[in-house]
């Protein structure tokens, strides 16, 4: 069985689209109770992207003093004291749009105090440019690199209000930033102002737009991003709990396991069939964090992600959505006995390659206590229609038969593409007593 999380993250971006301020924290819980998410944002490139891209242009600005405080304010934020040299900035000039969000994300203590920030930002970003309606009509604002401070101010200002509960403001000032720059840019998450446009939907009741807005094409290389794939697939995977009403196990997965001698079958981006189980195998440990079992840190946000199954990209898609996930009844269970059965048909399939590759003891003792915990039993679990039963009878597994069995697994089931399992094992001369 191959594994979609090969295909996954293929555009590599590793700034993070939460647009942390400095006084925000994953969670509450105890860091030294969690040596490796501790470990882990300690090994994390500590730079900020801001001031490693292309240098602004003195030929762009009306004047040489708004260049010159443009330009420190970028530096800025990898400098000692970022406060400070925003401030050095402003002297320069107090039309420096760049310096005010530098100062919403080092110096604001509260999200009143961003957004008032990110407010200022604005207000005086239309003196970056002589031309400044001209150039935001032609709708590259973010390819022009000296109306980046004012594309990164307004994707503040929604990143804040969406923080703050204000998600229908929020929700606008997204949609402004696709007007400002519909293009996709795959190498800037700075400018991956996607990433949260579905929570957003959905925390202000419209499922039916959120599904809309992933499934447009436009959109859809939002998927295939290393800083937000995972997290577009666990939030697709709750649409499909939420507008789609699904309440059994993805079986459709099954229908599109990646082949190497089918090219249509890898294009992960397109179709969504199974997408909870795509959810957990671009990163396994999300369920873990959303269900409470194990507690997001009081550690500060990294400016940096690691890949989609990274902790801090994990940690950072949890910070936000978990709230969602548990205010819609029944959504976690459904998660977990998905993941739990689908994990059971991997241990089955003596599948070492993925059980390794998720961190699943493929063993009968981990057979069992899935079991014991919960699973989907008579569910197809194959792409020829093979439940449980039917792959522990054909692999000559008794002893993971007599556990499905007593856990309540069907023996006759009634699927007219396959055999009854004991008809199998009568014909293949199978003994699983």
């Amino acid at each position: 069985m191959g594994l979609f999380s090969k295909e996954f993250g293929t555009m590599i971006t590793i700034f993070n689209p939460i647009y942390p301020l400095q006084f925000e924290r994953f969670g509450d819980g105890n860091p030294d109770e969690d040596p490796e998410f501790k470990s882990h944002l300690s090994n994390l490139n500590q730079g900020h992207e801001v001031a490693g891209e292309l240098h602004v242009d003195e030929r762009f600005y009306p004047s040489v003093a708004i260049y010159k405080a443009e330009k420190k304010a970028r530096m800025a934020y990898v400098s000692e004291n970022p406060i400070a040299e925003a401030n050095a900035a402003l002297k320069i000039s107090p039309n420096c749009p760049e310096a005010y969000n530098v100062l919403a994300q080092f110096k604001a203590k509260t999200y009143d105090e961003a957004l008032g920030f990110y407010n200022k930002a604005v207000e005086v970003a239309p003196n970056v440019s002589g031309e400044f309606d001209k150039e935001l009509s032609e709708r590259k604002c973010w390819g022009l690199n000296h109306l980046r401070s004012y594309f990164r101010a307004v994707h503040g200002q929604a990143n804040t209000l969406r923080k703050m509960g204000r998600c229908e403001e929020s929700l606008k000032k997204y949609h402004l930033l696709e007007k400002l720059d519909p293009k996709f840019y795959s190498w800037s998450s700075f400018a991956n102002w996607r990433y949260h446009v579905l929570e957003v939907y959905m925390k202000i009741g419209d499922d039916k737009g959120a599904l809309k807005f992933a499934l447009k094409k436009s959109n859809s290389d939002a998927f295939g991003l290393s800083s937000s794939c995972g997290a577009w697939f666990w939030t697709k995977a709750l649409l499909d709990y939420r507008y789609k009403e699904q309440r059994g196990f993805a079986e459709d997965y099954f229908d599109l396991v990646p082949n190497a001698g089918d090219p249509e079958s890898r294009n992960l981006f397109n179709r969504f069939e199974g997408t909870i189980l795509r959810a957990f195998q671009a990163s396994p440990e999300t369920l873990n964090f959303l269900t409470g079992e194990r507690k997001l840190p009081n550690c500060r946000i990294p400016f940096h992600m690691g890949n989609w199954a990274s902790l801090s990209n994990i940690g950072s898609y949890c910070l936000s959505n978990a709230e969602l996930w548990r205010n819609t009844p029944g959504a976690l269970e459904w998660a977990a006995r998905n993941v739990r059965t689908f994990m059971c048909s991997l241990i089955l399939n003596q599948d070492m390659e993925s059980c390794k590759a998720l961190k699943i003891k493929c063993s009968a003792n981990k057979f069992e206590e899935l079991l014991g915990e919960g699973a989907f039993l008579d569910a197809r679990v194959t792409s020829c229609g093979k439940t449980m039963v039917h792959v522990a009878t054909c692999s000559d597994m008794p002893q993971m038969l007599r556990m499905l069995l007593n856990a309540g697994a069907k023996v006759k089931i009634c699927r007219s593409r396959i055999p009854q399992p004991l008809q199998m094992a009568c014909y293949y001369n199978f003994n699983p007593t």
